[in-house]
């Protein structure tokens, strides 16, 4: 696949970062960095219901969702892909089993104008959980 870069001349208008937008740009990507945290957040976090082995209450269905039966609560509590924890299969359920996820706090710091902790929660509580199915493929 060849990336052809236009010439100047070639570049509209609508293709070009408004300028109101480039000198701003820290602020964006501050609002960029604080989605992701957020986002990467809410992927972390499990309930205290979850980690029982209890089944999630108030979960509405998604068009993601599925009719398949799920795995078992062993299954999906201790097979991972992740290298965080090890680079074994079995390694990341054994030796993340006393890694403390709750409470979990944000720190926003360093050239902020407003530097302050949050709790991981305050970003949660306003969402309500939704069932995702996703269906990956490997491809090694």
């Amino acid at each position: 696949m060849l990336i052809r870069i236009k010439p100047s001349n070639e570049i509209a208008p609508s293709e070009i970062t408004d300028q109101a937008v480039y000198q701003d740009r820290r602020r964006f990507l501050q609002a960029g960095a604080a989605a992701a945290v957020g986002l990467a957040a809410g992927a972390l976090w499990t309930p205290d219901s979850a980690r029982a082995g209890e089944k999630l209450a108030n979960v509405k269905k998604s068009p993601l969702s599925t009719s398949e039966s799920p795995n078992s609560y062993a299954d999906i509590t201790s097979y991972n892909n992740f290298y965080e924890f090890g680079v074994e299969k079995e390694q990341p359920a054994e030796w993340a089993k006393n890694f403390v996820t709750k409470p979990w706090s944000i720190e926003v710091g360093g050239e902020v104008a407003k530097p302050a902790t949050y709790q991981l929660e305050d970003f949660i509580k306003p969402h309500a959980l939704e069932e995702r199915i996703y269906r990956l493929r490997c491809v090694e």
